[in-house]
């Protein structure tokens, strides 16, 4: 691609960060929205929760003495009383569910990608048009809000229980029904579900303020809720009294174990495996090309292509670009851009012919698709109810394309095969419609505000 939309220093720019630079009005965004909202909530409940507690003051009453110093105490006595009943497990239990939610309200909001592709011009292009058609039944199957809502309500359930399950464990100290099994593993399963509980929190709340929670972190995290207490109780039952450590050392060990117990089963998983293996086994030769190769592309983005099934550039380059959108919380055009990209290394096979082509101006598969049609001469309206046939400037096409083709080290007639695979191909044919539609517009948008 020609022009690299919304990239400072070679870095991704968040999709919520896109927005605010878009934005033609002032607005409140939705996660201020959603926090403010709870905030107001919990200060009625305490206020309520001090009225009733204090019966010296009272809002009907025109007697009671409302100053500073009463209505402080009576803050003062609505918190304790809400830190004291079934009002703050309920807020343990309900968080996590909430940042969740609060992600699909935001994708509820977002402006049909359909819309902007439909006007998208083809000019006769065949392939345009049947990528036209695909991008809209992707957008219906992945992005409206039934599909949102599919995608999302399984996370938003496990996460609900898991916390459940955290909050109760903490209004009982961690005592466990009478099960012999379990009453041995008490201390690990509840600083096991401790752990898992932070670690949920810091990241679904972390995400939130970037809208970057998607259908997969969503549902491991509620997973987690049920795995940590798990695992921190099987952590208690190996540690023994024999290995004589410190209360904290092992309180520390199960907290750590609900926090990460995904890196803790690989490692006993590992363990296993390296004891009953016999003879070392060859190691495999790796065909994947790392997604650093592509420009922009940090370790950081690259991790978080990986939680969505992506490891390598050909992943990239085949991957459902509208799903990416959605997921991922970079700019539109930054992750098109990137995909076309990975198209152009997938077809040349080489990362070395792509750089040889960047000083031609050539930066992606859409660039060199292109080559297709750059030199046909415009055709008169007459010339196209009639569908007379394209005139094209031969001897300057030939003459771009062999400076192409000897830069590659290439025969001109297998370059000019790859430029015409290139223009028939549908995932390019894709790329390309979504890049010339308009930027998907963010919920805090005037267009999304008026609909």
């Amino acid at each position: 691609m020609a022009e690299m939309h919304n990239v400072d220093g070679g870095q991704a720019v968040p999709k919520s960060e896109h927005a605010s630079r878009t934005r033609t009005g002032w607005s409140i965004p939705s996660t201020w929205l959603t926090i403010g909202s709870a905030l107001v909530g919990v200060l009625v409940v305490v206020v309520v929760l001090g009225i009733i507690e204090s019966p010296d003051v009272s809002p009907t009453d025109p007697k009671s003495a409302w100053t500073v110093k009463s209505t402080w105490n009576l803050l003062k006595t609505g918190a304790l009383r809400l830190m004291t009943t079934a009002m703050w497990p309920l807020a343990f239990a309900i968080t996590p569910a909430l940042l969740v939610l609060q992600q699909v309200l935001y994708l509820h909001r977002y402006e049909k990608l359909g819309k902007q592709v439909e006007a998208v011009k083809t000019e006769g292009w065949k392939q345009a048009e049947t990528a036209k058609f695909v991008v809209q039944e992707a957008t219906q199957s992945d992005w409206s809000k039934a599909a949102v809502n599919r995608d999302y309500t399984m996370a938003i359930c496990l996460n609900f229980i898991g916390s459940c399950l955290f909050a109760g464990l903490i209004c009982t100290a961690g005592e466990v029904p009478q099960v012999p099994l379990l009453e041995s593993w008490q201390q690990g399963i509840l600083y096991g579900a401790t752990g898992a509980y932070v670690y949920v929190l810091t990241m679904l709340g972390s995400r939130t303020f970037q809208n970057d929670i998607s259908p997969g972190i969503a549902t491991w995290c509620g997973v987690q809720l049920l795995l940590g207490p798990l695992v921190g109780g099987i952590a208690n039952a190996v540690i023994t009294e024999s290995m004589q450590l410190t209360n904290f050392t092992q309180n520390a060990i199960f907290f750590i174990a609900g926090m990460a117990p995904r890196e803790l089963v690989n490692v006993m998983q590992d363990s296993v495996r390296k004891l009953w293996q016999t003879a070392p086994t060859p190691a495999a030769v790796s065909r994947l090309r790392p997604l650093d190769l592509i420009h922009g592309i940090t370790p950081e983005i690259e991790e978080r292509f990986h939680e969505e099934g992506i490891d390598d550039v050909q992943g990239l380059a085949m991957a459902n670009p509208v799903r990416l959108i959605r997921n991922l919380p970079y700019e539109y055009r930054q992750i098109l851009s990137w995909m076309d990209e990975a198209l152009l290394i997938h077809f040349l096979g080489d990362v070395a012919k792509v750089e040889k082509l960047k000083p031609f101006g050539i930066s992606g598969a859409i660039d060199l698709a292109y080559y297709q049609t750059m030199f046909d001469k415009p055709q008169t309206d007459e010339e196209i109810r009639n569908r007379a046939p394209v005139q094209r400037d031969e001897a300057l096409r030939n003459d771009r394309l062999s400076k192409l083709a000897a830069a590659l080290e290439i025969p001109q007639s297998l370059f000019d095969d790859l430029v015409r695979r290139l223009y028939e191909d549908g995932q390019v044919s894709t790329v390309w419609v979504m890049y010339q539609a308009e930027p998907v517009s963010g919920p805090a948008s005037p267009e999304n505000d008026a609909d």
